[in-house]
């Protein structure tokens, strides 16, 4: 099977989660005998925008397309005919039978579109939420506050002073470098990165000469290009053949803004454990308890809680060591080194994949101080595979992945005391870190991962089976589909009142620092349903391994000689049993599972994620409705009424004695 994958950025230039998820995914199906190629783009300011290149990334073909942000309008960010063209050629080379989407962010929104017309199927990750927020995904206010939700009014607002491409001043610099290139050979591109973070003159005249035209702001048509991008998500949608969420944070959401929860299941990232097996941990020079970050040094990552976190404790009993990069956020870095000044805290610079094993041998407890809704981090899920407990921020996919005081400790996002005092905790009492450790659920492989998604590409592959029951019966053995009005099945959200479906007018939401869910909101296993569909032992692909109870079932279909053939529509595997699983002793139940975070205030526990294959209820709302609030002409629906009960039955009459 050929498998082609779009994503924005790659190895090596980038190592975020994304980026490491893909590659290990690529590798992993690889192995299995697939052939799988990577497009993917790279900022080179000494190349013309989509120019095209080849490399080997550890044994993937990767394709790479120039993008400089030298774009003259804003909807360029989202539809880009150059960029459709470029992955046209590629398709067209390669052939593939499966498009499976990473991310589109500079890239196209009508990628998937391409890759429907060119023959193939397609499958798309939700790795964050940039189809619904332009502004990298991340649901973050220009004041750091999280988003309650796309509305047009507030991502007009919002995106006002969002700079989307090159000032006029930048867009002459790389116009000289790419002749200068172009005539001699010679890329001097390195030379002005090199000038600029060394140069505090040439810092502050980039930082207050940004073009007023590279600003999503200035254009007059901002308001006509935001619905248009509205739409060519929603067609987007429609040529998705299924859309994979890795937690039950993103799921929630993306229902809710209008992804139908028949195209959407869960499914967790699988890591590559490999590094992580027998890694020596060095010896330590004292009995300092080591904390450590790992990840890009960002804004949105919130290094600076932590290392607020870590002067307010005893510098004699504890350090802190930081890996990671900042290339892309080199004030930020420099303002976070500027911070840990007389403190004992390292920066160790950016790793390489191989180094990921030897870098979590060096540090007794992770902390992952994110302000952004996380989607399900790679980055924990190898703290796990490593024994080394996490502390993170008590939301998003974080707050899915630890049990707080069980197996980490989770605190609300941005609280420096409350992350300090879990910090000081374990300083003075080292031997809870071992407590976390033993208690941590092992994570999902890259090869129970890759098992599960081939299983998923040959089901989307897979002819339709033409029914053959009678109208209106299922088959033997089958689940009955949902009926409105009854209890849904385990893991499907609560039926209630939805927000307005991305796109709709608002009233005017306000967002605030509390907004996204509530910190250490946890899904219990049945959160997560596999994401595969029963099909028939003719079709099915054998099964993928065998996952622990807190992995997420695999991806690929589940077979059972009970429901196959299945005549008539296909039945709903969220109803495949009358009654609703009983979640495990001592945890809460999906709708209603929360856990104490230090400081956080009693909040409602986000919904669990849809149940696979599973119709919900009617997501519709009236337009105008800002999300999370009803009005007047918005307000939810009541309850019908309870049928009365029926009236009991009539006695039969006495049977009149036989005649004699």
């Amino acid at each position: 099977m050929k498998i082609l994958m779009p994503v924005h950025f790659f190895l090596p230039e980038h190592s975020a989660g994304t980026e490491v998820y893909t590659y290990n995914l690529a590798r992993a199906l690889i192995a299995r005998g697939h052939e799988v190629e990577v497009f993917c783009s790279s900022k080179e300011l000494s190349r013309r925008s989509y120019a095209m290149s080849e490399r080997d990334v550890g044994g993937i073909k990767c394709h790479v397309m120039v993008n400089n942000l030298d774009h003259e309008r804003f909807s360029e960010t989202f539809v880009n005919p150059r960029v459709e063209s470029a992955f046209q050629r590629v398709q067209a080379g390669f052939k593939p039978d499966i498009v499976h989407v990473q991310h589109l962010m500079l890239l196209s929104l009508g990628l998937p579109q391409v890759a429907r017309s060119g023959g193939a199927r397609v499958v798309m990750t939700l790795n964050d939420f940039w189809l619904y927020c332009v502004r990298f995904g991340q649901l973050l206010l220009p004041n750091g506050h999280l988003c309650d939700g796309p509305n047009l009014a507030d991502c007009q607002a919002c995106l006002q002073d969002f700079v989307f491409s090159q000032g006029k001043p930048e867009k002459i610099v790389i116009k000289l470098l790419q002749v200068t290139r172009e005539l001699s050979g010679v890329d001097l591109a390195p030379l002005v990165y090199w000038a600029q973070d060394r140069s505090s003159l040439l810092r502050k005249r980039k930082s207050s000469t940004t073009s007023t035209s590279a600003k999503a702001g200035a254009e007059e048509s901002l308001r006509e290009e935001l619905q248009h991008r509205i739409r060519k998500v929603k067609q987007l949608v429609e040529q998705v053949d299924m859309f994979l969420s890795p937690s039950a944070t993103v799921a929630e959401r993306v229902t809710e803004w209008g992804i139908p929860r028949t195209k959407l299941r869960v499914s967790r990232y699988g890591i590559d454990t490999t590094p992580f097996t027998g890694a020596p941990r060095p010896e330590r020079p004292d009995a300092k308890i080591t904390f450590g970050f790992i990840g890009t040094l960002a804004p949105h990552k919130g290094v600076h809680v932590l290392v607020e976190a870590l002067r307010r404790l005893p510098r004699e009993r504890c350090r802190l060591l930081v890996f990671g990069s900042d290339v892309h956020h080199a004030d930020y870095g420099r303002t976070l080194r500027d911070l840990a000044e007389g403190f004992d805290v390292t920066f160790c610079g950016p790793m390489d994949r191989t180094q990921i094993g030897a870098a979590f041998a060096q540090i007794d407890c992770l902390v992952m101080p994110s302000l952004w809704l996380e989607n399900s981090p790679v980055v924990i899920q190898e703290a796990f595979a490593a024994g080394v407990p996490v502390i993170a921020s008590g939301q998003g996919g974080m707050a899915e992945l630890i049990e707080d005081g069980r197996s980490g400790r989770l605190f609300p996002a941005g609280d420096v005391g409350a992350l300090a005092a879990h910090m000081a905790s374990v300083v003075q009492n080292p031997t809870t870190l071992r407590t976390w450790s033993v208690a941590m659920d092992p994570p999902r492989t890259i090869e129970d991962d890759a098992a599960a998604m081939e299983a998923l590409y040959q089901e989307l592959l897979a002819p339709p089976v033409k029914p053959t029951g009678k109208p209106g019966k299922s088959a033997p053995g089958s689940a009955a589909p949902s009926v409105a009005g009854k209890t849904p099945s385990a893991g499907a959200p609560p039926a209630g009142p939805k927000p307005p479906p991305f796109g709709a007018p608002s009233a005017g939401t306000k967002s605030s620092p509390g907004g996204g869910p509530p910190a250490g909101a946890k899904s219990s296993p049945v959160t997560a349903p596999p994401v595969g569909a029963k099909t028939s032992p003719a079709a099915a692909p054998p099964a993928g391994p065998k996952m622990s109870p807190v992995a997420a079932p695999p991806v690929g279909p589940k077979t059972s000689p009970v429901a196959a053939p299945p005549a008539g529509p296909k039945p709903s595997l969220g109803n495949a049993s009358p009654a609703t699983p009983k979640p495990p002793a001592g945890s809460a139940t999906p709708a209603t599972a929360t856990k104490a975070t230090a400081g956080a205030p009693t909040a409602a526990a986000p919904k669990a994620p849809p149940a696979e294959g599973a119709p919900g209820p009617d997501s519709r709302t009236t337009a105008g409705a800002a999300p999370g609030k009803s009005s007047p002409g918005n307000a939810p629906r009541p309850p019908a009424a309870p049928k009365p009960a029926p009236a009991p039955a009539a006695k039969p009459p006495a049977p009149k004695p036989p005649r004699k």
